[in-house]
C-alpha cells in the first residue's frame, strides 16, 4: 500500500497521528485502527479495511493508495463520507485519485 502525504486522521486518532504515521512506514498499525483505501482498479470510490489487513503481504505490496485513518469503523464510514462529499463539492465529480493527486502537488508546490 502507499500512502498519501496529506492523509485525512479522524479526531480520535489525531493526537496518535505521528505514531500512527511511523507505524505505517513500518507496515504495522494497530487492529483497532482503520484504513481508507482508493482501490486500483475503478470499481468503487474507497476501501475502508481494518489495520490487521497490513499483517498480509497482499495487501502490503498493492498499489492502493491510503488517503486515511479512523479509529473505528464508524468513524472510517463517516470520514469517507466526508471525503467523497468533499471531492464533489470541489470538482463535481467523484474522481478522488485526481483530486488526492492535484491536491498533494499543489501542497508540495506551496511548502
Amino acid at each position: 500500500m502507499k500512502y498519501f502525504r496529506y492523509m485525512w486522521v479522524s479526531s480520535s486518532l489525531d493526537e496518535r497521528r505521528a505514531e500512527l504515521f511511523r507505524q505505517l512506514n513500518e507496515n504495522t498499525v494497530p487492529e483497532e485502527v482503520f484504513l481508507i483505501g482508493i482501490p486500483e482498479e475503478n470499481t468503487h470510490l474507497l476501501n475502508i479495511y481494518p489495520g490487521e489487513i497490513l499483517k498480509k503481504n497482499y495487501y502490503r505490496e498493492s498499489d492502493e493508495l491510503v488517503i486515511g485513518l479512523a479509529g473505528a469503523k464508524d468513524e472510517a464510514e463517516e470520514l469517507a463520507g466526508g471525503i467523497i462529499r468533499l471531492v464533489h463539492e470541489k470538482t463535481g465529480g467523484f474522481d478522488i485519485r485526481a483530486y488526492v493527486r492535484e491536491a498533494g502537488e499543489t501542497a508540495v508546490q506551496n511548502d
